[in-house]
């Protein structure tokens, strides 16, 4: 009952979208790793479908909570770069029944290979870097501008979570106390912030249980002592999280084309003559409307 919990308390506190997150250590093979969000054909498959409004409820019609799965490779050994990652076109439709893809590189090849390699647009290519803020006073790799700045270009998203910052119970049973947790997740997130400027970064919970997961403002406010202006926090709420899952959506047509007709206005007082339709083309998918809730993605694993 804790994603329940979790889907409820997050809809509850303003949120619009959330994403429960798979976690695969080493190398992803869909034979070994299935998939439990797996979709139905071409709908959706949310844990939670009374919530989402993509299931075509009448009462979720209008609001609700988007639900997407997320799956997240480990990469704690450098022969993973060389041997392979499982983000490979032979498993490109196994892939594709994720809505986002992320990757936790551990060292400093698996970091070069993540920011330049696995980031370039394609249908296995990752969304999201996650890096383990919390577990040491220094990342085992330099954090290099040029690396970080390949990636954003890309519109990969770098992921920050402030789980071990609010949670003061440690259910994830570290030996270490939650001030050492604390500590090393300011300081490293510091230095990301400095790397990036505040852009290209996503805030998210990485929340198992209700009580670690704030709302959006307090997320904002948490933002601004971890070293973001208060604009750079809106931003990581909302618009980054918006491109973010606008970049994804792109996997799922790579290199599709959407064509429109361009309507020109009337004018009644010339004479009527034939109008030739305007064929645009583009490789990205159209803006989603507008909503009031936020869109702050919510790690759940």
């Amino acid at each position: 009952m804790s994603f329940a919990n979790v889907c409820i308390h997050a809809y509850a506190v303003g949120y619009g979208t959330i994403a429960y997150n798979h976690v695969v250590y080493g190398k992803y093979e869909p034979a070994l790793h299935s998939n439990p969000f797996q979709r139905r054909g071409t709908r959706p498959n949310p844990p939670f479908p009374d919530l989402d409004k993509r299931t075509g409820r009448p009462a979720r019609s209008s609001a609700g909570l988007t639900q997407y799965s997320r799956l997240t490779i480990v990469l704690d050994k450098d022969n993973l770069v060389n041997s392979g990652t499982g983000l490979v076109s032979a498993n490109s439709n196994a892939l594709l029944e994720y809505d986002l893809l992320s990757v936790m590189p551990m060292t400093e090849n698996a970091f070069q290979h993540a920011c330049i390699t696995l980031s370039e647009l394609k249908p296995f290519s990752i969304d999201i870097i996650t890096l383990d803020l919390a577990s040491a006073p220094r990342l085992p790799f330099h954090l290099r501008r040029s690396t970080v700045g390949a990636a954003i270009a890309n519109g990969v998203v770098f992921e920050i979570c402030y789980g071990p910052a609010v949670d003061t119970r440690n259910v994830s049973n570290d030996t270490r106390d939650s001030g050492t947790l604390r500590r090393n997740l300011f300081s490293n997130t510091r230095d990301l912030l400095r790397i990036t400027n505040g852009k290209g970064v996503i805030l998210s919970s990485g929340a198992k249980e209700a009580l670690g997961l704030r709302g959006p403002y307090d997320v904002m406010n948490l933002a601004t002592v971890l070293g973001m202006t208060m604009t750079s926090a809106k931003n990581a709420m909302r618009e980054t999280c918006r491109s973010l899952v606008l970049r994804a959506q792109t996997r799922q047509t790579f290199r599709g084309a959407i064509s429109g007709l361009s309507i020109q206005p009337a004018n009644r007082d010339a004479e009527p003559t034939e109008t030739t339709p305007i064929d645009t083309t583009t490789s990205a998918l159209p803006l989603p409307s507008q909503r009031k809730r936020k869109l702050g993605l919510i790690d759940a694993e």
